[in-house]
């Protein structure tokens, strides 16, 4: 998922100080990915002039409300440095939600390339009220057949596309504000910005996530679904569906379920140094098709806390970039309060999103129930 357009335009005509914001907050977020990755396993480089990544923080929050400043065309000083009065005046806290809404956009599509939505999702940003329109294509080939030699034409064949349209439906959380903290060091807003970005790609994964787990447990045709796994019956719906696909099959599904997927050849060594034992915990490849496991995710409204494939099930979907599930996505709207709106005083923001996911594609899914 690449930058929003709209993250373009805000730096194109907000200056430099809107680049350094945009540039700062990514940065930022790299930053922590890397961190929570550990030592020797950091995907990014980042920015390595400042000592930590609070440092980085405590810039961050310095840029922001600079940003604030100027796009309120309030300053805190006219105010005769009262920060409480300051954060509740109208145009400041609009501005402060204008400009948390950027942080959170610019740095939502870093984590949602990371996760295992990034394989299964197509991303359609939509403006507001708005809905995604794309087209699918019919990936089968065309028949040959035998005709005579003074034969004109054979059988018409005609490969048609579908048009297909997601609307969205309105999603929300509600936060207290922190920019009386943010304005006095005690809170940063990059932190929070990062935070209300994973929340709503959490979100989406598990739309995504019971989407495809949906649609997967739909599957009946015995060409695409076995009911007891053996090491033959699944390599026989892999065949089947990357020839019906045009593209050989990847396997997923969760760690788990993944570890079942050894050859049933009692030679097979798996050596210390494997990527089974050092990073994976399942093999990467498994009889030449390329194995890839889903991360789990809280959720709140599981009974055991966490959502994620089941751990029962395999899976095969296709390996030519196509994908099977389509999300249409809104920029962010934030929303604060002023401090008197609320009779405890409290000045709340609520972000919300417009998002719609369906699954939507021409190709075959494959799926292995372990269970016998």
């Amino acid at each position: 998922m690449a930058r929003l357009k709209y993250i373009e335009q805000y730096m194109s005509d907000g200056g430099d100080n809107a680049k350094k914001l945009v540039a700062c907050i990514e940065d930022y977020a790299k930053h922590s990915i890397n961190d929570s990755l550990g030592k020797g396993k950091e995907l990014f480089t980042v920015d390595t002039k400042y000592e930590s990544r609070l440092d980085k923080a405590k810039e961050i929050n310095d840029v922001f409300l600079s940003e604030v400043a100027r796009r309120s065309g309030i300053s805190l000083a006219q105010v005769d440095g009262d920060v409480q009065t300051y954060a509740g005046l109208d145009m400041v806290a609009k501005m402060q939600a204008f400009v948390t809404s950027i942080m959170i956009d610019s740095v939502y599509p870093i984590y949602a390339n990371l996760s295992g939505m990034a394989m299964l999702t197509e991303f359609h940003n939509v403006p507001y009220g708005g809905v995604a329109e794309f087209e699918m294509k019919d990936p089968t080939l065309y028949s040959v057949s035998k005709m005579g030699r003074r034969q004109k034409h054979t059988k018409v064949q005609e490969k048609k596309k579908n048009n297909k349209v997601i609307a969205t439906e309105m999603y929300g959380l509600t936060t207290f504000s922190t920019l009386p903290q943010i304005m006095l060091g005690e809170s940063f807003v990059a932190d929070d910005a990062i935070k209300m970005a994973l929340s709503v790609n959490n979100h989406i994964y598990k739309l995504v996530l019971n989407k495809f787990i949906d649609k997967a447990e739909a599957i009946t045709d015995p060409n695409f679904k076995i009911d007891s796994y053996t090491e033959e019956t699944f390599m026989d719906i892999l065949r089947k569906g990357s020839a019906i696909n045009g593209s050989k099959m990847n396997i997923v599904g969760d760690a788990l379920a993944l570890k079942d997927l050894l050859p049933a050849s009692q030679y097979v060594r798996i050596l210390l140094t494997d990527a089974y034992n050092t990073s994976l915990g399942y093999m990467d490849v498994w009889n030449t098709y390329n194995v890839i496991g889903f991360d789990v995710i809280a959720d709140d409204t599981a009974s055991t806390g966490i959502l994620g494939l089941p751990t029962d099930r395999l899976y095969g979907i296709p390996n030519d970039g196509t994908k099977l599930i389509h999300v249409a996505i809104g920029s962010t709207r934030l929303t604060t309060d002023e401090m008197f709106d609320n009779d405890n005083l409290a000045i709340l923001s609520t972000l919300a999103k417009e998002i719609g996911v369906e699954l939507a594609t021409t190709r075959k899914v494959v799926r292995c129930d372990l269970a016998s």
